[in-house]
């Protein structure tokens, strides 16, 4: 079940609390999109064998603001550069894309997708969570996980979680987010790292993607995740 709203005394009012005021520090951090995107791509066979790898180096063309637009610094295959081919192949694109760091956040879900949030006893700041989120394409994902903040401002410190009965095709997905300071001094997304396992037909593998995200600029306008 939620997390009751509404709580008046003790340990749940201090945590409903927090909820709330991580929440508006979400919508303050809203605005701040990264300058600077690095991903690193690592894919394995079913045996653990290293079969590809990717490194793209993005960084935010600030003469096409307020548009989000990346332009590529450097790209690797195998070790190899195909920087050429990676900036035809983005050319024209829309690459905002790039800049959405969070894949499931359960402080900006709709309350609908949101199907339990409680604070974990004796960890002061840290929650379980699950929630539901459609997506583009596909059967929509179930998540859960956990979400630490910092007990005092409400400012996140870690978000965890697994996706739960997966599709056939993607087997199993884990993500965390560490995120450290930058901007005007508010905690940020800096580190995501995602690892998978899916299987096509017969064919199983294990890919692991981890993404950087540094030099924030901050643009007015952003919405709002209220």
């Amino acid at each position: 079940m939620i997390f009751p709203l509404g709580a008046e005394t003790g340990e749940e009012n201090r945590a409903e609390s927090l909820w709330r005021k991580a929440r508006d520090y979400q919508n303050e951090a809203a605005g701040w999109k990264p300058g600077s995107i690095a991903i690193a791509t690592e894919e394995y066979n079913r045996k653990g064998e290293e079969e590809k790898s990717g490194f793209l180096h993005m960084v935010l063309d600030r003469g096409a603001l307020p548009r989000l637009v990346y332009s590529v610094e450097e790209a690797l295959e195998n070790g190899r550069s195909i920087t050429a081919r990676s900036r035809e192949d983005l050319e024209g694109r829309e690459t905002g894309g790039f800049a959405e760091t969070i894949i499931a956040d359960p402080l900006t879900a709709d309350p609908s997708e949101l199907l339990l949030r409680e604070p974990v006893p004796g960890r002061p700041g840290t929650y379980r969570f699950s929630l539901v989120q459609s997506q583009d394409r596909g059967e929509p994902l179930t998540f859960s996980g956990t979400l630490r903040l910092d007990p005092e401002t409400g400012a996140p410190r870690e978000l965890a979680y697994s996706a739960v009965g997966s599709p056939r095709v993607l087997k199993a997905m884990d993500v965390r987010i560490t995120y450290g300071s930058d901007g005007a001094g508010l905690m940020l997304p800096r580190e995501v790292v995602m690892e998978m396992r899916v299987k096509i037909f017969l064919m199983e593998k294990a890919v692991k993607v981890t993404t950087w995200y540094g030099d924030y600029l901050y643009l007015p306008g952003a919405v709002s995740h209220e």
